[in-house]
């Protein structure tokens, strides 16, 4: 994975971007990135709990869907997120 990374990402290949900072009393950015958005053991167990029961005023959710299955799991995923890409 990292050596595909690399080829497709030579400028960011052995780096370790800083995040930007967080001002205080802002909520913490997280990314998920998951293939299985979808009707699937990794959609329920973590993914799903995770997205459900993060507190909002604390974390801002962002999806990033790299399956192509779509089904009613993935519309509720579309709504529990920020943004999903």
């Amino acid at each position: 994975m990292v050596r595909v990374q690399a080829a497709c990402f030579p400028d960011w290949a052995g780096k370790s971007p800083s995040p930007p900072p967080i001002k205080s009393g802002e909520p913490i950015r997280v990314g998920i990135l998951s293939a299985f958005f979808h009707r699937h053991s990794n959609w329920k167990i973590p993914i799903k709990g995770w997205v459900e029961n993060l507190n909002r005023e604390e974390f801002q959710l962002y999806g990033y869907y790299t399956g192509w299955k779509t089904d009613e799991q993935t519309e509720t995923a579309k709504k529990k997120f920020l943004q999903v890409h």
